[in-house]
């Protein structure tokens, strides 16, 4: 996945803005107005390293909270393919997402796993990028979808909302710390900080017939639409 911004608020009712941020992704306008620009944004597997920051850049003081604009997510879903024409339905098949929450990213090329879309252009929160994942005698027929949800339907979550609200379709994470992080400007060793996102059902699509299944058509049935790919928490920690 890869963030935008990263701040450390220390209470409840510290502005958007008003924290520490210690990291804020490059942007452009190349595009038109302007994005995240995709291209130079930090990504990183789970359980990695995202972002090393002098501690210096962090001032001394007690932090409750830490906000994060999420940008991108890379991730594999199950899906069924049906009515192919001689074939049926392949059901229980694996695909790849590339999912897009941040407010505006531009894009010059998008690639889920191994096949790549050229888009040179800004896409707005909700833009997706699915590439199916068949395996033999079917890999010919795999191919990249794409899509945009509709807009404002991502879910954000801000449980600061009442006295820190955040910016329409800005996707940044509001977490509690598990305990507050103090920071007294005189560390002697590093502070690793974890964000834990809560991805449960996180992606949702409105489901048409009912199966609870995600359904793709190879005929001129409509396939389901995916509405939602945004987090369901955030709960950072630190040691």
């Amino acid at each position: 996945m890869s963030v935008h911004y990263v701040e450390f608020a220390p209470q409840t009712f510290t502005p958007l803005g008003r924290g520490a941020v210690v990291y804020h992704a490059v942007e452009t306008t190349k595009g038109g107005e302007s994005a995240v620009d995709f291209d130079q944004a930090l990504r990183s597997d789970e359980d990695r390293a995202f972002l090393s920051i002098p501690l210096k850049k962090l001032p001394p003081g007690t932090y409750e909270w830490l906000r994060v604009s999420v940008t991108y997510q890379n991730y594999d879903i199950v899906f069924n393919i049906n009515n192919i024409p001689h074939l049926g339905h392949l059901k229980s098949r694996r695909g790849r997402l590339a999912s897009f929450a941040g407010f505006n990213t531009y894009l010059s090329q998008v690639r889920p796993k191994n096949k790549a879309l050229t888009i040179n252009a800004n896409k707005k929160q909700g833009f997706w990028v699915f590439e199916t994942d068949l395996q033999p005698p079917y890999d010919a027929f795999n191919q990249l979808l794409f899509r945009q949800a509709p807009e404002g339907a991502t879910t954000v979550v801000n449980p600061l909302f009442a006295g820190s609200p955040v910016p329409p379709n800005s996707c940044v994470v509001t977490g509690k710390f598990t305990r507050p992080l103090v920071i007294t400007g005189s560390e002697t060793r590093d502070v690793e900080v974890t964000l834990a996102f809560s991805i449960q059902k996180s992606l949702e699509w409105k489901d048409d017939n009912g199966n609870g299944e995600l359904d793709f058509y190879a005929d001129q049935t409509p396939s389901e639409k995916i509405v939602d790919m945004g987090l369901r928490g955030l709960i950072p920690g630190w040691k």
